[in-house]
């Protein structure tokens, strides 16, 4: 996904302008990109697209467009979870302790 603000020319005319999201190289280096993390667990169990979106009841471009988020919705990630039967909570309670004890007390 491109991180700018410039208007987006297309065949139908002009777009407005993206907002901008942040990247792990613009905050934090070890941002977690959850819907990289879901693609790829997809993957190792061998699963395809079709077979997350039917689990889901939707279409397969927004399975397409759950990949390419660094964020997700609790509810939405916790359906996936259990379809997948992988805990993607456990990668961020385990991400926010070690920042945690990283940070002396405030």
């Amino acid at each position: 996904m491109e991180n700018t603000n410039e208007i987006k020319e297309t065949k139908r005319g002009t777009r407005k302008p993206r907002a901008k999201r942040a990247t792990a190289a613009e905050g934090d280096e070890n941002a977690i990109f959850i819907g990289t993390l879901i693609q790829q667990e997809l993957k190792n169990q061998e699963r395809t697209v079709s077979w997350l979106a039917r689990k889901l009841d939707c279409d397969r471009t927004n399975v397409y467009n759950i990949f390419r988020r660094q964020d997700i919705d609790t509810e939405l990630l916790m359906r996936i979870s259990v379809i997948l039967h992988r805990d993607f909570f456990a990668i961020f309670s385990k991400e926010a302790k070690r920042k945690i004890s990283a940070t002396p007390g405030i």
